[in-house]
């Protein structure tokens, strides 16, 4: 196997490289004001990186078959997160919308969301996570993603209402994917139906919830609220349950390669540090704290590789647990970096005028994503069935047969023409 990138991956990587002094001069100001990047953002739109995740046969660069995440889209977010994780993060969220739409939507939803953002430069979020933060006795407590918004059917479509929340990028995107269970469904597996919704939409707000957070506050993951939102049957893809039985790519990868990245930054800015107090680097114990981390660096990295190798691959039930292990090396790696930083660089890390406390509020921010003792129930699982778990399994069982639109009492076909 040859982890090495190829040259227009190395080229795409330059490319991000090169945006440093943007990401650097910005990243201080959209932290503070827990403010959308949208000056990086721009600059992201005009190299065309958010085409990165589109099919070529859409105009994109994606040479993927299967619409999923390769590893240019991987070393584009890592190189980014090294300046500024938010930006990364945020680009990640739109490159995962996009390959929902490439993977799951119809010819003519793909030709005409994917042409949205080939052509008017359109950016997608998430209305995913009903989680909310502000209530301290939870009452969704499952560990499993459960969708209670309400989802039904009315003349031409669903009428949706309810509240979302950990909305990433959805308050600066133009394109929604709205998750929800299809009326009837009892299950994820059963049911869970990805809608894409404009951000214009008649009846969906958006609400400040994110500002008070610590970390990753310029990925604006606001609360949305659904009032009667109209979804027409066009806009709804796939089968019930599609995005678990058909679709077997899930999001570690992503979140291990943006800590990888968060934690090559707090190296660069610890090197720095040191070269500008060369006293420090005669200091055995502290050389070895950065030797250490170097070296935890170079595993994570390796081990999200290999994963995004097993995807590649097409050995989807080996390449999920995979993406657990690099995952969880990946928050232990950078945590530990962004804890060392301090010792390393001593009481002046503590101002932030250096990068070390925003940094480590980045790293707590993106480990906290997935419970990390989830994923490690997960892996302990898949390991003592030999490795045979289903790829999907953190969203819902795989079924002998899945759920159709027609099972549900629902004419997909019918109601399609009618409106055409």
């Amino acid at each position: 196997m040859d982890f090495s990138l190829s040259a227009e991956q190395r080229e795409w990587v330059e490319k991000a490289r090169a945006l440093r002094p943007l990401l650097q001069a910005n990243a201080v100001k959209y932290d503070r004001e827990a403010a959308f990047p949208a000056e990086n953002f721009a600059e992201l739109i005009k190299q065309k990186f958010h085409l990165l995740q589109v099919p070529k046969e859409f105009g994109g660069f994606n040479p993927q078959v299967r619409g999923s995440l390769g590893m240019t889209q991987f070393a584009v977010a890592e190189e980014l997160a090294r300046t500024c994780p938010t930006t990364a993060w945020n680009l990640l969220i739109h490159f995962h919308q996009v390959g929902l739409v490439s993977r799951m939507g119809s010819e003519e939803q793909k030709e005409r969301w994917l042409g949205q953002i080939v052509n008017d430069d359109a950016l997608m979020g998430s209305l995913g996570s009903e989680v909310n933060p502000r209530q301290f006795k939870a009452e969704n407590v499952a560990t499993k993603l459960t969708f209670d918004s309400l989802f039904e059917p009315v003349e031409g479509g669903f009428r949706a209402s309810g509240e979302k929340h950990f909305c990433s990028m959805a308050p600066a995107a133009d394109l929604l994917a709205f998750w929800a269970l299809a009326p009837g469904a009892k299950s994820n597996g059963e049911g869970l139906v990805i809608s894409i919704v404009p951000r214009t939409a008649a009846g969906l707000s958006f609400e400040d919830s994110w500002s008070e957070s610590i970390g990753l506050r310029g990925t604006v993951s606001w609360t949305a609220k659904l009032d009667n939102v109209f979804i027409p049957w066009q806009d709804v893809m796939g089968e019930p349950g599609d995005f678990v039985q058909k679709d077997p790519y899930t999001y570690e990868c992503s979140h291990a390669a943006h800590l990888v990245g968060c934690a090559q930054g707090i190296v660069d800015n610890i090197v720095a540090f040191i070269k500008a107090r060369d006293y420090l680097s005669r200091d055995e114990v502290l050389m070895y704290n950065l030797a250490e981390i170097d070296s935890g660096l170079q595993a994570a990295r390796s081990s999200y590789t290999y994963a995004v190798w097993l995807w590649d691959q097409e050995r989807f039930d080996e390449a999920m647990l995979a993406s657990y292990r690099a995952l969880h090396t990946s928050k232990k790696v950078a945590l530990n970096a962004a804890d060392k930083a301090f010792e390393i660089c001593g009481a002046r890390a503590l101002f932030t005028f250096h990068p070390f406390e925003r940094f480590w509020r980045e790293v707590k921010a993106s480990m906290l994503h997935t419970r990390d003792t989830q994923l490690m129930g997960q892996l302990a699982s898949g390991i003592l069935t030999d490795g045979r778990q289903f790829s999907k399994t953190k969203y819902g069982q795989k079924l002998d047969r899945p759920v159709t639109w027609r099972d549900l009492g629902f004419n997909r076909e019918e109601k399609l023409s009618a409106i055409a």
